[in-house]
């Protein structure tokens, strides 16, 4: 009787090993088979939503990209229009004035040089090769009137300190500063690696090399004087009118580091 008892527990002992085994087996697969259902899950959502997404959304964005660079476009064309817009303005009333009577020439004289003062006060900025071109243009003129020959010559001194405005480069840092030097006639003084700023300065009876100026008045009475190399920027200029200014001007108006020997 014992005997049977005791087989029967083991039986049961053995059948709740199974059963515990069984469970733990079914746990097991059953977390193995999550995991692999949510790995699948998250593979095929990385590879298709994303896909998904910029087949949407792409499209949009290159409208986007295109409509931007039409606006970029335009504001390189407005930007080139004012470029031009000056020059040709100035080459239109210079032309003009040249087939009119005195009154109606230096009425357009006036307007050019008001145009260009305007411009260097707002900063408008133009093509310097134009530039180049109306200073010629200007100095081709010669009119009967002598009220209109000095407005000629003023204007052209005046689109001299505009295209000065055109060049503003930033000073080197071990550059020195000075003050404006007064020169007596007759000296004959040598200035190099300086910088001129905020000041009224004469070129006559100078021999400059590598100077900057700055923001000054750079006045010229046609004496000797002598360029190498020399910066202006937004400068205003107040020139003699004369074979010497003459020179001087142009060589302005060539390149904003001029070098000129005078006379």
């Amino acid at each position: 009787m014992a005997d049977k008892l005791g087989q029967q527990k083991e039986r049961v002992v053995f059948s709740q090993g199974q059963l515990t085994e069984r469970v733990n087996n079914a746990i097991l697969w059953g977390g193995v088979i999550v995991v692999a259902f949510v790995a699948a899950f998250g593979f095929m959502f990385l590879r298709y939503v994303p896909s998904r997404i910029d087949s949407q959304v792409s499209p949009k964005f290159d409208k986007v990209d295109q409509r931007l660079a039409k606006v970029e476009q335009r504001l390189t064309d407005i930007e080139d229009y004012q470029k031009e817009f000056l020059p040709s303005l100035l080459q239109n009333l210079i032309k003009k004035s040249a087939s009119t009577d005195s009154r109606t020439q230096r009425r357009r004289l006036a307007l050019a040089d008001a145009a260009l003062n305007t411009a260097r006060e707002t900063h408008a900025v133009s093509n310097p090769e134009r530039i180049v071109t109306v200073g010629r243009l200007l100095l081709g003129q010669n009119p009967a009137d002598p009220q209109a020959r000095r407005m000629v010559w003023k204007t052209f001194v005046d689109l001299v300190s505009y295209r000065s405005a055109l060049a503003s480069a930033p000073l080197p840092p071990s550059v020195r500063k000075h003050h404006c030097i007064k020169l007596a006639p007759g000296a004959s003084l040598v200035f190099s690696a300086s910088v001129l700023e905020g000041c009224t300065q004469a070129l006559d009876h100078g021999v400059w090399k590598g100077v900057v100026f700055r923001n000054d008045v750079i006045t010229y009475s046609g004496g000797a004087a002598t360029l190498e190399g020399v910066r202006f920027d937004n400068c205003e200029f107040r020139i003699a009118q004369g074979r010497n200014g003459r020179e001087l001007g142009e060589a302005l108006l060539a390149s904003n580091e001029a070098t000129v020997r005078l006379p």
